[in-house]
């Protein structure tokens, strides 16, 4: 089985909605338990805490790398998916995600193809157990609990945050798998979209991608080519 933790933070009904979708989408599989971290929904908390197995809600929105960090140490499985509340994900991923830790005990984080939320999901066949950072988005994948580094918190509501866990999985050892067998549909940043402006946005990436570096010495695309130079030669696929 798999825990899935999932991040909410509804504060509309189109927000609402796809929060509900994702949550239907992510059970067509045999996974284990649902923990959803409630960010301080404004609206339907009640439809979260009745469909969550476990539920937290907290009294403000604590950002994303807090939220993570909850809901992992709640999660009692070996591997937990994370996922964010506007996604859509095929049926596939549970199966594919154990058979690729149980041939691959080295790999630490199982990462998917990403597309457009109303494009078709179309099974691949394909794994790189070399990882690619630019496909190893956080908005849905599944990671060993062995594996998983507390995220930062100091990234506040979010942005880096996760180049910061995956470089830091990364140093422990641990390996990344990107597959297209499994795709996931996604509404890019929707929250963070109807939440701030993009001024706003700039200003906390901005921020974030210095403390970046101040902690790591180099800015993450830099340090990541220098670290992890057989990515570069990988054909990419890119977002639809």
């Amino acid at each position: 089985m798999i825990d899935v933790v999932m991040l909410a933070f509804n504060f509309n009904e189109e927000l609402a909605r796809l929060t509900e979708s994702a949550i239907h989408s992510v059970k067509q599989s045999p996974m284990g338990r649902l923990l959803i971290i409630d960010n301080a929904s404004e609206i339907r908390a009640g439809m979260l805490r009745d469909l969550a197995d476990v539920y937290v809600r907290n009294k403000t929105n604590l950002g994303y790398p807090t939220a993570v960090n909850q809901g992992v140490s709640l999660a009692r499985t070996e591997f937990i998916a994370i996922a964010n509340n506007d996604i859509r994900v095929s049926p596939n991923w549970v199966n594919v995600s154990k058979s690729i830790f149980n041939e691959h005990p080295k790999v630490g984080s199982v990462h998917f193809r990403m597309i457009g939320y109303d494009h078709p999901i179309i099974e691949g066949s394909d794994i790189w157990i070399t990882g690619k950072e630019r496909w190893c988005h956080s908005s849905f994948y599944v990671i060993r609990k062995e594996a998983f580094q507390v995220y930062d918190e100091n990234y506040s509501k979010g942005g880096f945050d996760d180049y910061d866990h995956h470089f830091r999985l990364r140093s422990k050892g641990w390996r990344q798998a990107y597959t297209n067998k499994v795709s996931f549909q996604h509404v890019d940043s929707i929250t963070y979209r109807t939440m701030e402006s993009k001024e706003d946005r700039s200003i906390r990436d901005l921020k974030n991608k210095e403390y970046y570096k101040t902690k790591f010495g180099e800015y993450p695309d830099i340090q990541f080519n220098k670290a992890f130079p057989e990515q570069i030669t990988l054909p990419y696929i890119p977002f639809p």
